[in-house]
């Protein structure tokens, strides 16, 4: 879920959910821990899952420390990284390691977008060093040497790459070699699933619980964690409805923090990895039960269902953004978005006649009439958003004033230069005051508590900018205190004015100061670029006069007029709620969908949904590990693909050169980093390139060919073991007399099928190290290796039960009642707003039709993902938007983990259950 403050605002509104992990620290020379012990957290987990590709891209750019020098190193340093996980966990029947195979095309165009602006910037990057370099040499400047580093792109973490190829073959010698050289490893099984297999690393591991959970035998008390920092992990964990559920995440620094590690850095301290902290998925779903539990459910059959609050909170937090859909523009984290929809959640559950979404699927009237409650603040979300950043603006220049340097006219507007008599009186007190040493008397200034709210805002901006703090309070004297001087604050002027005079220097080129070193020009002229970025004019204008226009005409080219096309964009967004939603709880439904705009409509014209019901999606089939290469890698990168391939990215002869752009602009969008850019880029017609693409195969060597195939997830385990045993038996038996796949029993606690490989070893056979060994911490070669190995087929899919199983075992709840959620200032503001107008509300008018966008054939994948009209009994479950309510009666705390009602809602008069 492409959503940085996603994990921030969960962790300030439910503070109790994130604890520090427990971790064992070796010293150099002490002996290796015995992980066989109790794990030092105080929870024995069943099994722990990795999303690979969130530790194959910090080892290959380690903050803080210089790249690895090989690939060897940097395997050797993934091989670590794991080994310092499992230690921290201590799985005792399962470990899951999951890379990025090729994805869904809807998945696709955000990997394509990354890729295309990272290979920018370093091209930009490269730009700017070779002129620099050229401008020092012709004045006869001392230059540094050339920085070769090691040519590392790390656009080739992608499927279909030799270097994934390699790294998978690393990764398989190293579970073989652990599953026989150490003890705490010996009673789990392994299951790998690397890059060849399709779909995203964290969703394969989410299609492994759900089926396995459907399946006779399931421990539903089982203990899982997973690894990573993805936002999407804490939704996807939620709606496992798993209660039993940790993530495992490094500590993420804030700004302070991290400015601190880097002047240790500097002073030659190599920082250590980060810490880790462990999310617990029970305490969030105690918080969302004191959150929801409080509302009126009277109208919804059954009542107040914990799980299904669950499922309509995964689905409200796909608005403020994830990785399929652009955010709506109204509807922000920093805004208060989640919390505002929250509070609208809960004010219209009596009214609305059942949840949001049923099992993956979107009820289309009831989440229009909340689209309706907070579409309602456009104007004046984008007012308040107008004015913080004004705010933030005037802050940044009364730092830059007190510091020393210069502002712009009219930063300040009315409030400096003083206007009036008493502004001009409050200005000189404050700077007379704020010139005396820090302690001298008198220590406060008290100016009069009559003071007019602008005076008193004018106050305030004085003593920030006369290096004071000023404190008031309704009918109160206006207190004035000198700040106390710290090192900090000291080391950042002297930082400012440093920087201030270099970039002086460097504006008037290389003649200027002598003194600057090359580094130092460099990263001023890499910063000119991105504030030559951040200067891009603001066309839209939220909040202002005609804003929404102006949005649809320069974002989406379309004129006032085209109503038609509006409702065009409006569907495919609608569509493609959908289908995440669906993703998340039932997988895959469709390889070949995407959102084709790069832009989301607005709120207020996500209505009339129910017209965009009764569509269909058509599972298709993903794209081949090289076919996402061609739709994902910039020409810089086409050295991983083979020659043939290249020459398709840069030939102006190419029939698909339209592809690859050399140029494209990254639109800001209101944001403020260049990361956060929207990138401009062509959206790849899938059916032209894979008719380019289709005759070329031919030509690919054996190696490649095997590279653009998919793959087969690899089961290993010791022989010692259950599964084990009798894997070594199937596999040893001649082919001629065995059975095509051996069926796990539920017995064995994993369910699925094995099949013989011909790429794995037999078991007691040697193990032999990939391409040598040349340290770095890798695993060597074994003259004879017990472990056994096999391909894994998980059991056939089937509809995912978004409940809480029977035997279920709830931890012991970890809150009080004094544990309530917290709040921010713009999302208490934000909710106060709502409550103004909710409250002072009547019902609404009747407009209801039933759930659309679900299967109509049991969730088969690319099944119907249409809905009901008004004649259907789905359109009855519904007495309008804001109807009338059914007089259900509440059902209190003791229902919400109940067993969920097995006839769900009805679409086309079919059970969907």
């Amino acid at each position: 879920m492409g959503v940085p403050a996603f994990f921030r605002w969960l962790a300030d509104k439910y503070p109790k959910i994130v604890v520090d992990a427990c971790e064992t620290i070796r010293e150099p020379g002490d002996p290796d821990a015995d992980l066989t012990l109790p794990n030092p957290n105080g929870i024995e987990y069943d099994a722990l899952y990795l999303d690979m590709n969130g530790i194959i891209h910090p080892c290959a750019r380690p903050e803080g420390r210089p790249p690895p020098a090989t690939e060897e190193e940097m395997f050797g340093l993934i091989c670590q990284y794991i080994d310092r996980i499992f230690s921290v966990i201590r799985p005792r029947k399962l470990l899951f390691l999951a890379i990025d195979g090729p994805a869904p095309r809807a998945k696709m165009n955000q990997q394509r977008a990354r890729r295309f602006k990272a290979a920018k910037e370093r091209e930009e990057k490269k730009a700017e060093t070779a002129k620099l370099r050229a401008e020092m040499f012709a004045m006869g400047r001392e230059l540094p040497p050339e920085d070769e580093g090691n040519g590392f792109d790390s656009n080739v973490i992608t499927p279909g790459t030799a270097f994934m190829a390699r790294l998978a073959s690393w990764l398989r010698h190293y579970a073989q070699h652990r599953l026989h050289t150490h003890e705490a490893w010996r009673g789990i099984q392994v299951i790998f699933s690397d890059a060849s297999v399709p779909g995203e690393g964290e969703h394969k591991i989410m299609e492994h619980i759900r089926r396995q959970r459907r399946m006779p035998g399931y421990e539903p008390n089982t203990r899982h964690c997973i690894h990573g920092l993805d936002a999407d992990l804490i939704m996807l964990a939620l709606a496992t409805h798993e209660p039993h559920f940790s993530i495992l995440r490094e500590v993420v620094l804030d700004r302070k923090q991290q400015e601190k590690q880097k002047e240790a850095i500097e002073a030659g301290h190599v920082p250590g990895p980060p810490k880790l902290q462990l999310l617990q998925v029970w305490v969030l779903r105690e918080y969302l039960h004191k959150e929801f539990s409080t509302a009126d459910y009277s109208a919804i059959a059954g009542g107040y269902d914990l799980e299904r609050v669950i499922d309509d909170f995964v689905f409200m937090c796909f608005f403020v953004g994830n990785d399929f859909l652009p955010h709506i523009p109204a509807l922000e984290i920093k805004d208060g978005a989640i919390d505002m929809l929250i509070y609208a959640y809960k004010q219209l559950a009596a009214k609305l006649g059942g949840y949001l979404t049923d099992a993956g699927r979107v009820h289309l009237p009831r989440t229009e009439a909340l689209l309706r409650e907070v579409a309602v603040y456009e104007d004046e979300i984008f007012e308040r958003r107008r004015k913080r950043e004004e705010g933030y603006q005037r802050s940044a220049h009364a730092r830059a004033f007190a510091s020393g340097g210069e502002v712009p006219d009219g930063a300040f507007g009315s409030l400096y230069p003083p206007r009036d008599a008493t502004q001009q009186q409050l200005h000189d007190q404050i700077k007379g005051f704020g010139a005396q040493e820090f302690g001298s008397e008198p220590e406060t200034l008290e100016l009069s508590g009559s003071l007019s709210g602008f005076h008193r805002a004018s106050a305030h901006l004085y003593a920030t900018l006369f290096n004071c703090t000023g404190h008031t309070a309704p009918n109160q004297p206006f207190v004035v205190r000198r700040k106390k001087p710290d090192k900090a604050s000291l080391k950042q002027v002297s930082e400012r004015e440093a920087s201030a005079a270099a970039a002086a220097a460097e504006t008037a080129g290389v003649s200027g100061d002598e003194h600057l070193d090359f580094d130092t020009r460099l990263t001023l002229r890499l910063q000119r670029k991105e504030a030559e970025l951040q200067a891009q004019p603001d066309e839209v204008r939220f909040g202002e006069k005609d804003w929404k226009e102006r949005y649809y005409a320069v974002k989406l080219g379309m004129p006032k007029a085209e109503e038609a096309a509006r409702r065009e964009v409006a569907k495919h967004y609608v569509q493609g709620l959908c289908w995440v939603l669906m993703y998340y709880y039932q997988g895959v439904q469709d390889w070949g969908w995407f959102y084709p705009f790069h832009y989301a409509p607005c709120a207020s014209d996500l209505v009339q949904l129910e017209a965009f019901s009764g569509g269909r999606f058509s599972l298709g089939a993903p794209f081949s590990p090289f076919e996402q290469l061609m739709a994902v890698f910039p020409p810089a990168s086409g050295h991983a693909l083979p020659p043939s391939y290249r020459d398709l990215m840069v030939s102006p002869h190419s029939p698909i050169i339209d592809f690859f752009p050399i140029d494209f602009r990254n639109d800001l969008n209101g944001k403020k980093f260049s990361w956060q850019a929207v990138a401009l880029l062509p959206f790849i017609d899938a059916p032209r390139l894979r008719q380019v693409l289709r005759p070329l195969r031919s030509n690919l060597s054996a190696e490649e060919q095997s590279r653009d195939r998919f793959g087969d997830t690899l089961l290993f385990t010791s022989r010692n073991s259950q599964i084990g045993a009798a894997c070594a038996e199937f596999v040893c038996t001649p082919s001629a007399q065995r059975a095509p796949t051996l069926p796990l029993a539920p017995a064995c606690g994993l369910s699925g099928a094995l099949r013989p490989s011909a790429q794995l070893r037999m078991p007691d056979s040697a193990l032999h190290a990939p391409h040598g060994v040349g340290g770095y911490g890798l695993p060597p070669s074994l003259d004879v290796c017990t472990s056994v190995a096999a391909a894994f087929d998980e059991p056939p899919h089937a509809p995912h039960a978004p409940k809480l199983l029977r035997g279920v075992v709830l931890p012991e709840p970890a809150l009080d009642k004094h544990d309530q959620p917290h709040f921010s200032r713009d999302s208490d503001h934000a909710t106060r707003l709502m409550a103004a107008r909710l409250n002072g509300q009547a019902n609404g008018q009747a407009n209801g039709n039933g759930y659309g966008y679900g299967n109509s054939n049991g969730y088969a994948k690319g099944g119907r993902y249409g809905g009901g009209g008004a004649h259907t009994p789905a359109g009855r479950m519904i007495h309008g938007a804001l109807g009338t309510p059914r007089g259900q009666q509440r059902v209190g705390r003791d229902n919400q983990h109940q067993q969920r009602a097995q006839d769900g809602p009805r679409v086309f008069g079919h059970h969907t259950r």
